[in-house]
């Protein structure tokens, strides 16, 4: 992707992109637009994510550029009910789609307990449809070998995949979480501890937790 930013390419006045010229696999940014400001940009300045460009050395090729059009942000929330059960609370949405999560997961092994779905913007009739496939989720375990890979072939395929990807960044971030908490709890009777000593003293006591990145 090419990007620029330039805040009078943006409607709303600020991020934008800016075009950019491909000269034999080469790239230079164009000059500051000509327009006035507050005025959106001619067509042929919207460039910056540009399709039918090549990088290849010496080829030359011509490419429409277009605004940025779509986001999609995902927010993953833990409550720890007791010492056993984690609540977590996982949403994603875009300018399309609206989907919540809600799961019950024992810490101990990382099975889920409990799941419930909801649906706040789709596409199709047969969408909420895939809210009642989420029960097969429950009995999983978030921990076994291939688990994610699990979650996208019940949920995903057979349900909606956009529930499957917020159930993998849950599981993705159960451990996370419980350390999160243990430093907390640690820093707030130690407030001078090092946060790193103690990330990786959780970890060497929590084999069960191998993938949680330890950069602190």
């Amino acid at each position: 992707m090419l990007q620029c930013r330039h805040p009078q390419f943006h409607p709303a006045g600020n991020t934008g992109i800016r075009k950019i010229h491909v000269h034999h696999g080469g790239r230079t940014p164009c000059p500051r637009p000509r327009h006035a400001a507050g005025q959106s940009p001619p067509v042929s300045e919207l460039r910056g994510f540009c399709r039918g460009q090549s990088d290849r050395p010496g080829a030359r090729s011509e490419g429409r550029c277009l605004m940025i059009t779509f986001s999609r942000s995902q927010l993953i929330g833990m409550e720890f009910l007791d010492e056993e059960i984690v609540r977590i609370h996982g949403t994603q949405e875009d300018h399309i789609y609206a989907m919540e999560i809600e799961m019950d997961v024992r810490i101990a092994d990382g099975v889920i307990l409990a799941v419930k779905g909801l649906m706040k913007r789709y596409t199709t009739p047969v969408c909420p449809q895939a809210v009642e496939r989420l029960q097969s989720a429950v009995g999983m375990s978030l921990r076994v070998e291939g688990w994610m890979q699990a979650v996208m072939r019940d949920i995903g395929r057979n349900g909606c995949e956009h529930f499957a990807e917020i159930i993998t960044e849950c599981g993705r971030c159960l451990d996370q979480a419980r350390m999160a908490k243990a430093l907390a709890a640690n820093l707030k009777t130690d407030p001078g501890a090092d946060p790193g000593a103690l990330a990786a003293a959780w970890l060497a006591d929590h084999p069960e937790a191998p993938g949680v990145p330890l950069a602190l």
